[in-house]
C-alpha cells in the first residue's frame, strides 16, 4: 500500500495487517537547470517494486528527498523523523538509502520498539530494469528474514 495512494476505506480494511513501513531517501541534484535523477529514480523504483512484491503487510511512505545538506545534518533529521514513527504500533521499518549514506549512517538508531533495516542501494548499477529487479529480490529476501527472525542479519 502506497501513503499516496491511501483513502479512509481501504485504510480501514488493510491497517490490521501493515506492519512494516518502507522510508525512501535520496538526493535532490540540479547543475545548471538540468535535473539528474539517477539516484531519485533508482531509490523509487526499488522501492516502488518492493512495496509491489510485499503487498499486503508493508506501507511505503513517501520519500525524503534531500539537497546541500550534509549527511550528518540529514541523519539527525532522519533520526527525528524516525523517533515519531516509533509511536506508530508498525513493527519494522525498512529505511531504503543510497550505498554511500547506508555506510555513514552504520551507526543509526532504530526507534523503539520498531526494528529497522538499513538497506543501502547501489543506485550507479541499477542500469536496466533487470538490475532493478535483481535488487529488489535481494532486499526483499533480506525483508523476509527480518520477518522470520526478528533480526537484520
Amino acid at each position: 500500500m502506497k501513503w499516496s495512494q491511501l483513502d479512509a476505506t481501504e485504510w480501514r480494511r488493510y491497517a490490521p495487517f501493515l506492519d512494516t513501513l518502507l522510508l525512501p531517501v535520496f538526493r535532490l541534484r540540479l547543475e545548471e537547470k538540468q535535473p539528474k535523477l539517477e539516484e531519485a529514480l533508482g531509490i523509487s523504483a526499488v522501492a516502488d517494486h518492493l512495496e509491489q512484491s510485499l503487498t499486503g503487510r508493508v506501507l511505503l511512505l513517501p520519500p525524503i528527498p534531500y539537497s546541500g545538506t550534509s549527511p550528518k545534518t540529514l541523519q539527525a533529521y532522519v533520526e527525528s523523523v524516525l523517533t515519531q514513527l516509533g509511536d506508530s504500533l508498525f513493527h519494522h521499518l525498512i529505511l531504503i538509502v543510497p550505498e554511500d549514506l547506508a555506510e555513514e549512517w552504520e551507526e543509526i538508531q532504530s526507534p523503539d520498539p520498531i526494528t529497522m533495516l538499513l538497506a543501502g542501494v547501489a543506485v550507479h548499477k541499477l542500469v536496466s530494469d533487470q538490475d532493478i529487479q535483481a535488487e529488489t529480490k535481494h532486499l526483499q529476501d533480506r525483508i523476509v528474514r527480518l520477518w522470520q527472525t526478528g533480526s537484520t542479519e
